[in-house]
């Protein structure tokens, strides 16, 4: 960035505008805007001087608003929004319009006429909402009456806090996180908090709107609805203005480099910036321009039309007094300004990933220790939890320390499997921070039950229509089939049991060793009767098999469970054992390989034993590296 001043005040010709790079004298740009004299009698100056006086006591141009408020003869351009006079028309503006303008500059708030709310009534709801003492506060409007109190906008520096490499450095979920998955990254918030924050923008740039729209109001004048600018029947709310720009630059010093700090600097006074928009000499077009350069010297590529995007936006808006447009604009900038620090904290991520999962454990356990000394983690029904799983262990006690560890060791981690193989099992609270993970693999293991219960009915059919079993092609094909039906596009598996029907009628299929009337298409998941079944070449008693499925799902349920866990248990504590002898990177590490050969379909993209032992083991081996000592010890 240039080290001259890219964004400055320059004085001259009696009017006052910001200067940019490489911009021509100012003088000569009077020519070709609208000029508008105001003659001012000693009466009117004294007004504006009042008004100007309290913006002398928070702003430091308050030299130039006075010299600029108390002129005799004051030459300025309309730059937030063009006149809507015929070109070459010279519009007046009276003088109580731009004292009025100063004195709502000072004061720090903004009066909204009823013209404007009246095709807004949602907002106006929420504005008498908030403005009446006490406040009619319900639990349906609370959210919608704190987001009109906000008078910042959606995009702060607060609310990217947790994106700045300290914060991502010390997040506990994001640190467990990345072990398992290295391709973690920060999005935007989605779901239930998503549709909130929508909802509360939504309610911010609307709010911003009706002020600029009240802006361009007092300086016309007048309207047809009201007769006069701004009347008794108006609402006084705060200004959202001061906070905006304040907003703006506080975005603009965290996303730029540290040898480029000293630019922040250069942003001209708050409140000056304020005070131009409120007498309508503040040129959004050209301000949006010098952001729009600046932002894309600094983001990445793919950014740049969305930075044009706003600058076009804007500039529009400006150019033909539509502040819906301009708003518009403003909307994608800070859109733009999340999407360039959520790129910077990725970057950060990936570089700093091996770093990070390297130092996980001595990081976590540090914490968990300061929490559970500080009363912040509760331990005691952790310690409850793995004593009662040794009580239950039938064995003769230990001859050494080292015989204790590994036994307590291998308690340890058939209590983790077991919390995903058996069902209605409340979790320690070591686990707080790994349930969604469990929980995955709680309906990962229900899968494989109900995927070996497929297995065994296609076996049973194949037996009696047949008279042989399956081949491993005919078993694949099979559950391929059934595959498609219980996994939709969203990737997800919605289950065996909830398909039956449908996943009876493809294993018959396959059994039968025939295929539908519409060549190898699956049945819907929806279908309600068995009439698009219609052999070929067989007689077979459809009924029968859907019967089958259904009598193997329930009857067969608990001794498949049983088998399944058992299997899981032997190979849970296999890698974990494996795991042990690695460093929590070569963990990491290991799992990725196995999860990129899974996606590169070495292996079966269904339900997997081995699948389900390693990611329990990967989970088991990590709580055990930072719990261990605090379990077993007895100390903090």
């Amino acid at each position: 960035m240039n080290s001259e001043n890219e964004f400055s005040e320059e004085r001259g010709h009696g009017s006052h505008t910001t200067a940019f790079p490489g911009d021509p004298d100012p003088g000569d740009k009077l020519s070709k805007h609208t000029s508008i004299k105001a003659n001012l009698v000693h009466s009117e100056v004294s007004q504006v001087s009042q008004a100007v006086a309290k913006l002398t006591l928070r702003s430091n141009s308050s030299v130039a608003i006075r010299e600029h408020a108390t002129a005799r003869t004051d030459e300025s351009t309309l730059q937030l929004g063009a006149s809507h006079s015929t070109p070459g028309h010279r519009q007046k503006k009276s003088f109580d319009h731009i004292a009025q303008a100063c004195q709502q500059a000072a004061s720090g708030k903004v009066r909204l006429p009823r013209c404007l709310l009246r095709h807004r009534p949602n907002l106006r709801r929420l504005i008498t909402l908030a403005q009446t003492n006490p406040p009619l506060i319900t639990p349906s409007t609370e959210p919608e009456i704190q987001a009109i109190r906000n008078l910042y906008p959606p995009v702060t520096k607060d609310t990217l806090k947790e994106l700045e490499l300290p914060s991502i450095q010390n997040n506990l979920t994001l640190r467990i996180d990345l072990c398992f998955d290295q391709g973690l990254y920060f999005q935007p918030v989605s779901g239930n908090k998503g549709d909130e924050k929508r909802r509360d923008a939504k309610i911010y740039w609307e709010s911003l709107l009706i002020e600029l729209q009240t802006h361009l109001h007092v300086l016309h004048g007048s309207c047809e609805d009201c007769g006069h600018g701004l009347g008794p029947d108006s609402y006084t709310v705060p200004s959202r203005l001061s906070a905006f720009f304040t907003t703006l630059r506080d975005l603009h010093e965290i996303l730029v480099p540290e040898a480029d700090k000293e630019n922040v600097k250069q942003w001209p006074d708050i409140d000056w910036l304020v005070f131009l928009v409120h007498t309508g000499q503040f040129e959004a077009a050209r301000f949006s321009e010098w952001l729009s350069k600046l932002l894309m010297s600094r983001c990445a590529p793919m950014r740049d039309d969305m930075a044009r995007d706003m600058h076009l936006k804007v500039s529009a808006g400006a150019q033909a007094g539509d502040m819906e447009v301009l708003v518009e604009g403003l909307t994608l900038l800070f859109s733009l300004l999340e999407k360039m620090k959520l790129d910077v904290a990725n970057h950060q991520i990936r570089s700093f990933k091996f770093l990070l999962i390297a130092d996980t454990v001595p990081f976590l356990k540090d914490c968990f220790s300061k929490m559970i000394n500080g009363g912040q983690f509760e331990i005691s029904s952790s310690r409850s939890w793995i004593q009662d799983l040794i009580q239950a262990e039938d064995y003769n006690p230990p001859a050494s320390t080292l015989e204790a560890s590994d036994r307590h060791f291998k308690i340890f981690v058939r209590g983790i499997a077991r919390l995903s193989t058996t069902s209605k099992v409340e979790s320690p609270d070591i686990c707080v921070y790994d349930k969604d993970r469990l929980d995955i693999l709680h309906m990962d293991f229900v899968d494989l039950m109900q995927w070996q219960i497929c297995e065994k009915t296609h076996e049973e059919l194949m037996l009696k229509w047949s008279g042989r079993r399956p081949t491993a092609s005919e078993i694949e094909h099979c559950l391929t089939r059934v595959l498609q039906l219980i996994i939709p596009k969203e990737g997800y598996s919605e289950g065996v049991d909830c398909h039956a029907r449908s996943v009876a009628i493809e294993i018959a299929r396959a059994a039968a060793g025939i295929s539908s009337t519409s060549d190898t298409s699956t049945v819907s998941p929806d279908s309600s009767s068995s009439s698009e079944f219609k052999p070929q070449s067989k007689s077979i008693d459809l009924q029968f098999a859907i019967s089958r499925l259904e009598e193997n799902l329930k009857e067969k349920d608990a001794e498949v469970a049983e088998q399944t866990a058992r299997k899981i248990d032997e190979l849970v504590l296999h890698h974990a054992h494996r795991f042990k002898r690695m460093e929590t990177l070569q963990v990491s590490e290991d799992q990725r390989a196995w999860t990129l050969k899974r996606s590169a379909g070495q292996f079966p993209l269904g339900p997997d034993l081995e699948d389900v032992a390693r990611r329990l083991a990967h989970i088991a081996i990590l709580l055990w590296e930072v719990w261990s000592d605090l379990l077993f010890s007895g100390g903090t």
